[in-house]
């Protein structure tokens, strides 16, 4: 059976410090935040009434991002920076258990497949190729999610 979502979700990073030599800690930000409207597309596997497993592919749009960096050269608070990429492309998989046939309890796991950091100039087209364009050593999404879903018709069969 497949499935289709629309979805708001919040990905980012945000990295902790437990000494007064934060700036010493490698990093490029201390906070970032981005915002995408997601569509993922699954196939689900039913294996009994009460469990279900899903794969897939989803795309996403950033609809913005919030950036803070606090280091000793780079003190920064940005809106809609511009070193990530407007889309996202990525991949799923998860679990979906049924207490009954309209209420259910899920989990996810999603990764990016293609980088979401635009080429940096500064290196030459080939080393971009690799590290940005596909995943590999450039930035990436990857989220652990759980949800609930209460179905208002008939409920899932």
């Amino acid at each position: 059976e497949g499935q289709f979502e629309m979805l708001y979700s919040q990905k980012g990073s945000q990295r902790v410090t437990t000494d007064s030599s934060a700036n010493n800690i490698n990093g490029a930000w201390d906070l970032l935040r981005i915002d995408y409207i997601e569509v993922p597309v699954m196939v689900n596997y039913i294996l009994s009434k009460k469990f279900k497993l899903s794969g897939g592919l989803g795309g996403g749009l950033m609809v913005g991002n919030y950036y803070i960096s606090k280091g000793p050269y780079n003190t920064a608070t940005l809106k809609n920076v511009d070193f990530i990429t407007k889309g996202e492309f990525n991949g799923t998989i998860g679990a979906q258990y049924f207490f009954t046939p309209k209420f259910s309890l899920y989990g996810r796991f999603t990764y990016s497949l293609i980088g979401i950091n635009k080429p940096n100039n500064a290196v030459n087209a080939s080393v971009n190729a690799t590290a940005f364009y596909v995943y590999d050593g450039g930035l990436a999404n990857n989220v652990i999610s759980f949800g609930i879903y209460y179905y208002l018709g008939k409920g899932e069969k």
